[in-house]
């Protein structure tokens, strides 16, 4: 293995370990956003539960506020 192979790695492993110090910061700071990485991808989702169903509609908007709170975290967490 090349040195330069080598430190590739190594970056990649701290670029990885990053990553998930952002995602668990963004996830733990907004509650119901999961932020989580996804092979070379960062995912953000809602996760909650509704009951009755019919709920669902009206939590639309404040479902997309915190998803866009969570991802604002993972940016400000990830350096550039």
């Amino acid at each position: 293995m090349s040195d330069r192979h080598a430190d590739d790695t190594s970056a990649t492993k701290a670029q990885k370990k990053k990553v998930r110090r952002a995602a668990s910061t963004a996830t733990a700071e907004t509650k119901v956003a999961k932020v989580f990485p996804v092979k070379d991808n960062v995912w953000a989702t809602i996760e909650m539960f509704c009951d009755p169903p019919e709920v669902v509609a009206a939590s639309i908007p404040r479902s997309l506020i915190a998803l866009q709170d969570a991802v604002a975290t993972f940016r400000e967490k990830m350096p550039a």
